[in-house]
């Protein structure tokens, strides 16, 4: 399911796929299955990579790489924990600082990122997002673990809110 899921992201943001599948040694003579997903999308010039490792470590990470017309948007973006949004007004998961009021606006605005917040209310999807300016090009960069029900679901908000930053701040 995982595999085809890729495949249809693939299909539709026509993007390149591989996909790797191996077993590794864990010692004692136990071997465990290691798959690699690595999706790289471009847009308006500027590649998006996804990676997603199962086996001894479940993780994703989505990472791209342009030019901003500020150098002011550094940012973290982190997740409150189910415990603690039990007992806070806000229903937002998501905790973001930073410095910029244009950034503050984007969030709030942004229905690919109330999609991930939804999805993070409902699962264990965790996801912590930075934007930090290096080197003459800015990164925008998410990590997540893959352990909770249907990680795919988070791959096209995911997609859609590294477009919908770099359209809107990308130089």
């Amino acid at each position: 399911m995982i595999k085809s899921e890729f495949k249809r992201i693939a299909d539709k943001e026509n993007g390149k796929l591989s996909y790797k599948d191996q077993d590794i040694s864990i010692g004692g003579g136990v071997r465990s299955p290691k798959v690699i997903y690595l999706l790289k999308i471009d847009h308006k010039g500027n590649e998006i990579t996804i990676l997603n490792e199962t086996g001894t470590s479940f993780v994703a990470k989505v990472m791209c790489q342009f030019s901003v017309s500020e150098k002011t948007l550094d940012f973290e973006l982190d997740t409150r924990s189910h415990l603690s949004t039990l007992f806070s007004r806000k229903k937002n998961r998501f905790k973001i600082t930073g410095k910029n009021p244009n950034l503050d606006l984007f969030f709030y605005h942004n229905d690919a990122l109330r999609k991930l917040n939804d999805i993070a209310g409902a699962t264990c999807f965790e996801p912590h997002i930075t934007g930090k300016y290096n080197n003459k090009s800015y990164e925008l960069a998410t990590k997540y673990h893959l352990q909770f029900e249907d990680c795919t679901q988070v791959l096209e908000p995911l997609i859609d809110f590294h477009k919908t930053f770099i359209d809107e701040f990308g130089g």
